[in-house]
């Protein structure tokens, strides 16, 4: 990533964690299957989900938007997988030494393999994307304006508008837009937006937002009347799926709206804050947490809560989850994560795989 961090942008990252926080404990803690959809607390958990399911489809094309014009390095990859497995065996290790978790096979190879085990799926397919990034930059620095332009088109027709006919037609990608495949065509799409300089007015921005969730809400209960009335097996969550063409529009409106916000007062509070989302989202997604987080009485508890206590509990639980989990990170940094890195045994390591990155150092004059 670039030296020069947009505080726009930074401040996007912290607001797409929370939103996937959020939609966790409303996935995790089953909150979803409980509450009717025009219930109250049902219409608060949906209309959510509408749009904090684009915030990993978001993540992706921030990557894309960056780092199409930036220098790819192995030393980030080897950081971010190291980031990775000294989570695994932190967690792993707590939750075996209290008796949280039982040694076994499986908890072992989670903790010593996090990335192949798919501990967190997201951070492994992120992990296969980044190796395929200075690949990827070669070949998109040589499109011409319209070759890039219908490159995209065809991504999205592909991938995001016939999933609508997935009642008639098999997707192409089967994964919903949670493999390879999705992250790759997000991946283009972010450089796209850079490559031309994308701006929308924040009151369009917003005004589509509206629109689009409204319409991604609408359509669960459209699904769901259409799928009792008539007996027929339809996805119900349809446009609630990352290859939604909706999410991905979701995606790409919040992108362009939070880079034309700029901010000098908390700038440093903002970017020492943003930096810890990838390391929040190990802390509460890893599956031994996930299970004591959202499994210990929660969703009873909210769901005998008042909507105004349950509307207010929900978001105070998540916003809490995030502050710790960059008051951990932080520590981890100080303790564990900053020694290592600035190790010599480290630098010694890095150094033998630079010479990877000289492979694709002239790509960047490609354009």
């Amino acid at each position: 990533m670039s030296k020069t961090r947009h505080t726009g942008i930074e401040l996007l990252r912290v607001f797409l964690m929370f939103l996937i926080i959020l939609g966790h404990l409303f996935t995790h803690s089953h909150l979803r299957q409980e509450l009717p959809l025009l219930s109250a607390k049902g219409a608060w958990c949906w209309g959510w989900q509408a749009l904090g399911l684009c915030a990993v489809n978001c993540f992706v094309l921030i990557t894309g938007y960056f780092m199409y014009r930036n220098e790819w390095k192995i030393s980030r990859l080897i950081k971010l997988w190291l980031t990775i497995w000294i989570y695994a065996i932190g967690i792993g290790g707590i939750f075996l030494l209290t008796g949280k978790a039982s040694l076994s096979v499986p908890v072992l190879l989670d903790m010593l393999f996090p990335v192949l085990r798919q501990v967190w799926w997201f951070m492994s397919v992120y992990v296969l994307l980044y190796l395929f990034i200075p690949f990827l930059n070669i070949g998109l620095h040589q499109l011409k304006s319209r070759q890039f332009t219908f490159l995209v088109t065809l991504l999205v027709v592909i991938f995001y508008v016939l999933p609508l006919l997935g009642f008639f037609f098999p997707p192409y990608d089967p994964t919903q837009g949670m493999g390879i495949i999705g992250f790759i065509t997000l991946y283009v799409m972010g450089a796209y937006l850079a490559a031309n300089d994308f701006c929308l007015p924040r009151k369009w921005c917003l005004t589509a937002l509206l629109f689009n969730n409204i319409c991604i809400f609408l359509s669960k209960g459209v699904l769901e009347y259409i799928s009792d009335s008539y007996q027929l097996q339809v996805g119900t969550g349809l446009l609630y799926h990352y290859n939604s063409i909706f999410e991905l529009l979701n995606a790409i409106l919040l992108l362009l709206l939070f880079k034309q916000m700029s901010f000098s007062a908390g700038k440093r509070v903002i970017t020492w804050t943003a930096s810890s989302m990838f390391s929040v989202y190990l802390l509460h997604e890893h599956p031994l947490v996930r299970q004591l987080l959202w499994q210990s009485g929660l969703s009873s508890f909210l769901l005998q809560s008042s909507f105004m206590n349950f509307a207010l509990l929900t978001l105070l639980f998540s916003l809490v989850i995030l502050v710790l989990g960059v008051l951990i990170d932080k520590a981890m940094g100080l303790v564990l994560l900053n020694p290592i890195f600035h190790s010599k045994f480290l630098k010694k390591i890095t150094s033998y795989f630079q010479q990877i990155d000289t492979l694709f150092s002239s790509s960047e004059d490609i354009c």
